[in-house]
């Protein structure tokens, strides 16, 4: 999910934001006490929710301002 250890964020590359966001929010409603990424350290989950809180309204901002885009599709 992020590059510093420890600290959410956007995969580098993916296709869709909005479909991350979804499926990253369903892992959280499981109430993991830790989330496992491809890279670095295990990630706290409020710490995550507190990102994908952040992201959400970011992605609106985004949407409203017709800069949303995926790839693909």
């Amino acid at each position: 999910m992020g590059l510093i250890r420890g600290k959410p964020a956007n995969p580098p590359f993916h296709d869709d934001p909005q479909q991350n966001l979804t499926s990253l929010r369903r892992m959280l409603a499981l109430n993991p006490t830790a989330l496992h990424v491809g890279h670095g350290n295990p990630l706290d989950p409020d710490r995550v929710r507190q990102w994908a809180n952040k992201e959400h309204d970011r992605l609106v901002r985004l949407h409203a301002a017709g800069r949303l885009t995926t790839r693909g599709k």
